[in-house]
């Protein structure tokens, strides 16, 4: 029998804080969904359904996203060469893992070290990715009672708002922005990508903090934007409310300062 799950509201369900724990102690190791379903007393088929319901990514997908934020830690505060990084978050193929660190990070291993090293030397500034000529949608940036919470969220921060084509922060937002001292942005659609994310972050945040922050500040609209919202007059204006990340929810492993060299290349 399963044991008894209990949710509070805006909590994360027993369960899945139980198997990511799970798979936070197990990084390295070969997990499979029926260790995790085991583990909390559930059926492969029942547990799987569900937390891909709760998270936005199925158990393995979840795995995969810790062991990368980890080697984006360990990459950014350690000299530990890639191949090294690649066996301590449990991968035997370097190529296999560089090519999905690519893919769900934005950049290559070694080119995260580089643009920690870039950041670090030319602070990113306000600029945006987007598709000209299509609708946009009115975002405010709230971040209500967290800001008073402590000295360094009182500070001037930026804040980073992104589409993704799923309602979690894997690769790169496929557009978006990046906006200081503002708390409101016209932001145009993207065809494909109707998932809004957001992280905040203060003006003079240091590489590891911009690139793999510990509990970010982030936002999520909880339903996907198109434009048949805004042709039936819904969506217009919506507000994305910031909180610290649930440490149970999808690590942001979007490497969002890349995003900068596309600009860069795009003006060229």
């Amino acid at each position: 029998m399963a044991p008894k799950q209990t949710q509070s509201e805006g909590q994360t369900p027993d369960f899945v804080a139980s198997a990511v724990s799970l798979m936070r102690a197990q990084l390295g190791s070969e997990l499979t969904v029926a260790d995790l379903a085991d583990h909390v007393g559930y059926s492969r088929f029942h547990f799987s359904r569900l937390f891909t319901g709760v998270t936005g990514l199925a158990p393995m997908e979840y795995c995969a996203a810790l062991r990368f934020a980890e080697a984006k830690r360990l990459l950014l505060t350690t000299d530990e060469p890639v191949v090294d990084v690649c066996a301590e978050v449990g991968f035997t193929s370097l190529s296999t893992f560089s090519r999905r660190f690519r893919h769900v990070v934005g950049t290559a291993p070694a080119g995260l070290r580089r643009l920690a090293d870039d950041v670090a030397e030319h602070p990113v500034s306000p600029f945006s990715v987007s598709e000209r000529g299509r609708p946009s949608v009115t975002v405010w940036l709230d971040l209500g009672d967290v800001a008073l919470t402590s000295e360094a969220l009182r500070q001037p921060r930026q804040t980073w708002i992104g589409w993704y084509p799923r309602p979690v922060p894997v690769g790169l937002p496929a557009a978006g922005a990046l906006v200081s001292g503002t708390d409101r942005i016209d932001l145009p659609l993207c065809a494909g990508n109707p998932w809004l994310l957001a992280v905040s972050m203060p003006d003079d945040a240091d590489p590891l903090e911009q690139l793999a922050p510990l509990i970010p500040l982030v936002a999520g609209y909880p339903a996907p934007i198109n434009p048949v919202m805004l042709a039936q007059g819904r969506g217009l204006d919506i507000t994305l409310r910031f909180a610290p990340a649930d440490p149970h929810t999808v690590p942001l492993l979007s490497a969002l300062a890349s995003l900068r060299d596309q600009v860069k290349r795009a003006e060229r």
